[in-house]
Protein backbone atom coordinates (compact mmCIF):
# COMPACT_ATOMS: atom_id res chain seq x y z
CA UNK A 1 0.00 0.00 0.00
CA UNK A 2 1.53 3.33 -1.02
CA UNK A 3 1.66 6.16 1.49
CA UNK A 4 -0.66 8.42 -0.54
CA UNK A 5 -3.26 5.67 -0.98
CA UNK A 6 -3.12 4.91 2.74
CA UNK A 7 -3.81 8.55 3.60
CA UNK A 8 -6.81 8.72 1.23
CA UNK A 9 -8.19 5.42 2.48
CA UNK A 10 -8.06 6.25 6.17
CA UNK A 11 -9.26 9.81 5.52
CA UNK A 12 -12.40 8.36 3.97
CA UNK A 13 -12.97 6.12 6.99
CA UNK A 14 -12.47 9.06 9.37
CA UNK A 15 -14.91 11.27 7.44
CA UNK A 16 -17.52 8.52 7.43
CA UNK A 17 -17.27 8.01 11.19
CA UNK A 18 -17.60 11.78 11.65
CA UNK A 19 -20.68 11.90 9.39
CA UNK A 20 -22.57 9.10 11.13
CA UNK A 21 -21.70 10.59 14.53
CA UNK A 22 -23.12 13.92 13.39
CA UNK A 23 -26.19 12.17 11.98
CA UNK A 24 -26.75 10.35 15.25
CA UNK A 25 -26.59 13.62 17.18
CA UNK A 26 -29.02 15.29 14.79
CA UNK A 27 -31.52 12.45 15.10
CA UNK A 28 -31.35 12.58 18.89
CA UNK A 29 -31.88 16.35 18.88
CA UNK A 30 -34.64 16.33 16.27
CA UNK A 31 -38.18 16.66 17.68
CA UNK A 32 -41.29 16.03 15.62
CA UNK A 33 -44.28 18.02 16.85
CA UNK A 34 -47.91 18.88 16.22
CA UNK A 35 -49.73 22.12 16.97
CA UNK A 36 -53.05 22.22 18.86
CA UNK A 37 -55.20 25.33 19.15
CA UNK A 38 -56.73 25.50 22.64
CA UNK A 39 -59.51 27.87 21.63
CA UNK A 40 -58.07 31.02 23.21
CA UNK A 41 -55.71 31.96 20.39
CA UNK A 42 -52.82 30.07 21.97
CA UNK A 43 -50.99 27.23 20.32
CA UNK A 44 -49.58 24.29 22.28
CA UNK A 45 -46.76 22.28 20.74
CA UNK A 46 -46.79 18.59 21.60
CA UNK A 47 -43.96 16.20 20.65
CA UNK A 48 -44.74 13.21 18.48
CA UNK A 49 -43.46 9.80 19.58
CA UNK A 50 -40.57 8.72 17.36
CA UNK A 51 -39.95 5.07 16.54
CA UNK A 52 -37.41 3.83 19.08
CA UNK A 53 -37.76 0.14 18.17
CA UNK A 54 -34.77 -2.06 17.46
CA UNK A 55 -35.44 -4.44 14.57
CA UNK A 56 -33.47 -7.67 14.16
CA UNK A 57 -33.23 -9.36 10.76
CA UNK A 58 -31.63 -12.64 9.67
CA UNK A 59 -30.48 -13.43 6.14
CA UNK A 60 -28.65 -15.86 3.90
CA UNK A 61 -26.12 -14.62 1.37
CA UNK A 62 -24.08 -15.51 -1.66
CA UNK A 63 -21.53 -13.59 -3.65
CA UNK A 64 -18.14 -13.15 -5.22
CA UNK A 65 -14.94 -11.80 -3.67
CA UNK A 66 -12.31 -10.64 -6.15
CA UNK A 67 -8.64 -10.27 -5.18
CA UNK A 68 -6.56 -8.73 -8.00
CA UNK A 69 -3.14 -9.81 -6.74
CA UNK A 70 -1.20 -11.78 -4.13
CA UNK A 71 2.42 -11.11 -3.22
CA UNK A 72 2.70 -14.90 -3.01
CA UNK A 73 2.45 -15.00 -6.81
CA UNK A 74 5.98 -13.58 -7.11
CA UNK A 75 7.34 -16.62 -5.29
CA UNK A 76 5.23 -19.05 -7.30
CA UNK A 77 6.19 -17.72 -10.72
CA UNK A 78 9.90 -17.93 -9.83
CA UNK A 79 9.40 -21.68 -9.47
CA UNK A 80 7.59 -21.90 -12.83
CA UNK A 81 4.19 -22.20 -11.15
CA UNK A 82 1.19 -20.11 -12.17
CA UNK A 83 0.25 -17.03 -10.18
CA UNK A 84 -2.89 -16.88 -8.08
CA UNK A 85 -3.68 -13.29 -9.10
CA UNK A 86 -7.12 -12.18 -10.27
CA UNK A 87 -8.81 -14.78 -8.11
CA UNK A 88 -12.67 -14.77 -8.03
CA UNK A 89 -13.69 -16.45 -4.78
CA UNK A 90 -17.22 -17.78 -4.24
CA UNK A 91 -18.82 -16.99 -0.88
CA UNK A 92 -21.92 -18.39 0.82
CA UNK A 93 -23.09 -17.81 4.36
CA UNK A 94 -25.57 -16.25 6.77
CA UNK A 95 -25.81 -13.23 9.00
CA UNK A 96 -27.95 -10.85 11.01
CA UNK A 97 -28.49 -7.12 11.39
CA UNK A 98 -29.91 -4.86 14.08
CA UNK A 99 -31.63 -1.72 12.83
CA UNK A 100 -32.19 1.39 14.94
CA UNK A 101 -33.52 4.50 13.23
CA UNK A 102 -31.13 4.99 10.29
CA UNK A 103 -28.33 2.85 11.73
CA UNK A 104 -27.62 -0.80 10.99
CA UNK A 105 -25.22 -3.04 12.92
CA UNK A 106 -24.43 -6.43 11.40
CA UNK A 107 -22.45 -9.64 11.65
CA UNK A 108 -21.87 -12.30 9.01
CA UNK A 109 -20.13 -15.66 8.68
CA UNK A 110 -19.32 -17.09 5.24
CA UNK A 111 -17.37 -19.89 3.59
CA UNK A 112 -14.89 -19.19 0.80
CA UNK A 113 -14.11 -21.49 -2.12
CA UNK A 114 -12.08 -21.25 -5.30
CA UNK A 115 -10.58 -23.92 -7.53
CA UNK A 116 -8.75 -23.62 -10.83
CA UNK A 117 -6.55 -25.84 -12.95
CA UNK A 118 -3.52 -24.20 -14.55
CA UNK A 119 -1.06 -26.21 -16.60
CA UNK A 120 -0.34 -29.39 -14.62
CA UNK A 121 -1.40 -28.04 -11.24
CA UNK A 122 -4.64 -27.50 -9.35
CA UNK A 123 -5.07 -24.41 -7.17
CA UNK A 124 -7.68 -24.58 -4.43
CA UNK A 125 -8.50 -21.87 -1.89
CA UNK A 126 -10.97 -22.43 0.92
CA UNK A 127 -11.66 -20.87 4.28
CA UNK A 128 -13.99 -18.90 6.51
CA UNK A 129 -14.63 -15.19 6.84
CA UNK A 130 -16.28 -13.11 9.57
CA UNK A 131 -17.60 -9.63 8.80
CA UNK A 132 -18.66 -6.86 11.18
CA UNK A 133 -20.31 -3.73 9.81
CA UNK A 134 -22.03 -0.50 10.78
CA UNK A 135 -24.07 1.40 8.19
CA UNK A 136 -26.07 4.59 7.95
CA UNK A 137 -29.09 4.97 5.67
CA UNK A 138 -28.25 7.98 3.55
CA UNK A 139 -31.37 7.61 1.39
CA UNK A 140 -34.57 5.82 2.30
CA UNK A 141 -38.15 5.48 1.11
CA UNK A 142 -40.91 3.03 1.99
CA UNK A 143 -39.71 0.53 -0.61
CA UNK A 144 -36.04 1.31 -1.18
CA UNK A 145 -32.93 2.22 0.80
CA UNK A 146 -29.29 3.15 0.23
CA UNK A 147 -26.84 2.38 3.05
CA UNK A 148 -23.23 3.54 3.39
CA UNK A 149 -21.00 2.04 6.04
CA UNK A 150 -17.70 0.65 7.22
CA UNK A 151 -16.85 -3.05 7.35
CA UNK A 152 -14.15 -5.01 9.17
CA UNK A 153 -13.29 -8.61 8.31
CA UNK A 154 -11.18 -11.47 9.59
CA UNK A 155 -10.37 -14.35 7.23
CA UNK A 156 -8.81 -17.76 7.74
CA UNK A 157 -7.77 -19.01 4.31
CA UNK A 158 -5.99 -22.14 3.11
CA UNK A 159 -4.37 -22.42 -0.31
CA UNK A 160 -3.52 -25.85 -1.71
CA UNK A 161 -1.41 -26.40 -4.82
CA UNK A 162 -1.05 -29.96 -6.03
CA UNK A 163 0.15 -31.72 -9.15
CA UNK A 164 -2.22 -33.61 -11.43
CA UNK A 165 0.53 -35.80 -12.85
CA UNK A 166 2.11 -37.16 -9.68
CA UNK A 167 1.71 -40.73 -8.42
CA UNK A 168 1.86 -41.76 -4.78
CA UNK A 169 2.94 -45.32 -4.05
CA UNK A 170 1.65 -46.26 -0.61
CA UNK A 171 4.09 -49.18 -0.39
CA UNK A 172 7.07 -46.90 -0.89
CA UNK A 173 6.41 -43.74 1.07
CA UNK A 174 8.99 -41.13 2.01
CA UNK A 175 8.79 -37.61 3.38
CA UNK A 176 10.25 -36.16 0.18
CA UNK A 177 7.65 -37.96 -1.95
CA UNK A 178 4.76 -36.69 0.15
CA UNK A 179 6.01 -33.09 0.24
CA UNK A 180 6.64 -32.97 -3.51
CA UNK A 181 3.02 -33.78 -4.35
CA UNK A 182 1.36 -30.75 -2.80
CA UNK A 183 1.77 -27.43 -1.00
CA UNK A 184 -0.61 -26.30 1.74
CA UNK A 185 -0.39 -22.69 2.97
CA UNK A 186 -2.48 -20.63 5.39
CA UNK A 187 -2.98 -16.90 5.76
CA UNK A 188 -5.13 -14.80 8.07
CA UNK A 189 -5.77 -11.29 6.77
CA UNK A 190 -7.58 -8.63 8.80
CA UNK A 191 -9.15 -6.00 6.55
CA UNK A 192 -11.07 -2.75 6.82
CA UNK A 193 -13.03 -0.77 4.26
CA UNK A 194 -16.36 0.69 3.22
CA UNK A 195 -19.59 -0.85 2.01
CA UNK A 196 -22.48 0.39 -0.13
CA UNK A 197 -25.84 -1.38 0.12
CA UNK A 198 -28.97 -1.14 -2.04
CA UNK A 199 -32.00 -2.74 -0.38
CA UNK A 200 -35.48 -3.45 -1.74
CA UNK A 201 -37.72 -3.71 1.32
CA UNK A 202 -41.36 -3.98 0.31
CA UNK A 203 -43.52 -5.31 -2.52
CA UNK A 204 -41.56 -8.58 -2.60
CA UNK A 205 -41.89 -11.72 -0.49
CA UNK A 206 -38.21 -11.80 0.52
CA UNK A 207 -36.44 -8.42 0.91
CA UNK A 208 -33.25 -8.32 -1.14
CA UNK A 209 -30.06 -6.33 -0.63
CA UNK A 210 -27.16 -5.94 -3.03
CA UNK A 211 -23.97 -4.91 -1.28
CA UNK A 212 -20.62 -3.80 -2.69
CA UNK A 213 -17.57 -3.49 -0.47
CA UNK A 214 -13.95 -2.49 -0.87
CA UNK A 215 -11.34 -3.37 1.76
CA UNK A 216 -7.60 -3.29 2.36
CA UNK A 217 -5.62 -5.78 4.40
CA UNK A 218 -4.24 -4.11 7.53
CA UNK A 219 -2.06 -6.77 9.13
CA UNK A 220 1.02 -8.54 7.77
CA UNK A 221 -1.00 -11.63 6.70
CA UNK A 222 2.11 -13.76 6.24
CA UNK A 223 1.80 -17.23 4.77
CA UNK A 224 2.33 -20.20 7.09
CA UNK A 225 1.81 -23.96 7.07
CA UNK A 226 0.48 -26.57 9.47
CA UNK A 227 2.86 -29.19 8.10
CA UNK A 228 6.21 -27.49 7.66
CA UNK A 229 8.19 -24.40 8.60
CA UNK A 230 7.86 -21.60 6.05
CA UNK A 231 10.76 -19.20 5.45
CA UNK A 232 10.90 -16.02 3.35
CA UNK A 233 7.12 -15.74 3.52
CA UNK A 234 5.71 -12.73 1.63
CA UNK A 235 3.42 -10.19 3.28
CA UNK A 236 -0.10 -9.50 1.97
CA UNK A 237 -0.51 -6.18 3.80
CA UNK A 238 -2.22 -3.57 1.62
CA UNK A 239 -4.02 -6.17 -0.49
CA UNK A 240 -7.13 -4.89 -2.31
CA UNK A 241 -10.33 -6.89 -1.78
CA UNK A 242 -13.56 -6.30 -3.72
CA UNK A 243 -16.82 -8.06 -2.86
CA UNK A 244 -20.30 -8.20 -4.39
CA UNK A 245 -22.94 -9.84 -2.23
CA UNK A 246 -26.66 -10.62 -2.49
CA UNK A 247 -28.51 -10.94 0.83
CA UNK A 248 -31.96 -12.50 1.17
CA UNK A 249 -33.71 -11.47 4.39
CA UNK A 250 -35.80 -14.31 5.84
CA UNK A 251 -37.55 -12.78 8.84
CA UNK A 252 -37.46 -9.89 11.26
CA UNK A 253 -38.34 -9.28 14.90
CA UNK A 254 -38.90 -5.90 16.53
CA UNK A 255 -38.56 -4.90 20.16
CA UNK A 256 -41.70 -3.76 21.93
Amino acid sequence: MSKSNSVVFFLFISLFILSITKGFAQENNQTDSISINNGINETTVLPLNTDQKVTARAYIMGGITYIPSFNLSNSLTKEELSSVNKMPIRTIGAGFVFEYKRFTFGGEVSRLSFENKKNDFNYRLKGQKINYSISYRVLGTKDFGVDLGIIASQTQGNLEIYSNNSTLDLTNLSSSTIQSNSISLNYKPVSLGFTLGLIQKNNIDIPLELSFSYQRTLNAAKWSSDFTQVTNSPFERGQNIFSLTARFYLFKKSSK
